[in-house]
């Protein structure tokens, strides 16, 4: 399905305005690591990328080597700025993460909306090509601060649920772009990141890679999880019962009134944080 919905972007290839040919593919890294922290990104920009413009033709890589916040989105807003019509590239994060965000080399901790509202007008420009790769523990944390009534940030995403250590960062990254170059090869990047990590047939990867459709879906389709229906309606009667005070509901009732909350944001706002009405016109 992933492979399918990203095939379908690239070959359309509509970056800024419709049917814009694509002209440079790119990986930009994106650093921020304390001092005693082995400077991964520097590394698989050293060891690998900086090669692929070599052997790939109209490639290019860039690193950004940050500390504060105010940097971070400086550079991501100079980027955007700067994005000529017909480049598209990948974000490469190499940083530390945490289930409220990404934490730099300064100690502060940019929240994940916050994050969002620096990558979205990329992937806007980008024509919903901008792919996201999350070097660091728990960058798959990411999927919690869905925004439906907004463009998606990005057209996928990689990242791992769980803390990771410096040397499956380095060899799973390494294994990751030594197959990897643009959204097309999405799929010979996650087998070889798997591989590495994690072996043949593992009963639980490491890495994963999730589309913005997909996430809009999972968080708000109630048929996808049903248990988490009746987690979060138990969750909403019981504060109402004890913040506000309400006895005229029963759980039943609070689970049908979010099932159709949840049904109607996502008939109202699906098809544009998908970007339906920019391919399908």
């Amino acid at each position: 399905m992933l492979q399918a919905i990203v095939r379908n972007n690239f070959i359309k290839a509509k970056v800024n305005t419709r049917d814009t040919e694509i002209t440079k593919i790119g990986i930009i890294v994106i650093q921020s690591l304390r001092k005693k922290d082995r400077k991964t990104g520097e590394e698989l920009r050293n060891d690998l990328l900086q090669y692929k413009k070599y052997t790939q033709k109209d490639t290019f890589e860039e690193l950004y080597n940050l500390t504060t916040i105010t940097e971070f989105k400086d550079t991501l807003k100079a980027i955007g700025k700067s994005m000529s019509k017909g480049v598209i590239f990948s974000l490469h994060f190499e940083t530390h993460g945490s289930e409220e965000g990404i934490h730099l080399a300064s100690g502060e901790c940019l929240k994940w909306k916050e994050f969002y509202k620096l990558i979205r007008p990329i992937n806007i420009k980008m024509g919903h090509l901008l792919i996201i790769v999350m070097a660091m523990c728990k960058g798959a944390a990411l999927i919690s601060s869905l925004e439906p009534k907004k463009r998606a940030p990005y057209l996928a995403f990689i990242g791992a649920f769980r803390n990771l250590t410096q040397d499956e960062i380095v060899r799973g990254f390494y294994a990751f772009y030594t197959n990897y170059t643009n959204a097309l090869d999405i799929k010979k990047g996650m087998e070889a990141i798997t591989l590495e990590i994690d072996g043949k047939n593992p009963k639980k990867k490491t890495f994963w890679c999730y589309s913005s459709e997909y996430v809009f879906d999972e968080v708000l389709d109630p048929d996808l999880n049903p248990q988490k229906l009746k987690e979060m309606a138990k969750e909403e009667s019981i504060k109402r019962l004890v913040e506000y005070g309400e006895t005229n509901h029963t759980l039943e009732s609070v689970e049908l009134e979010m099932r159709a909350l949840l049904e109607d944001t996502s008939k109202k706002y699906r098809d544009n944080y998908c970007f339906k009405d920019f391919f399908e016109k």
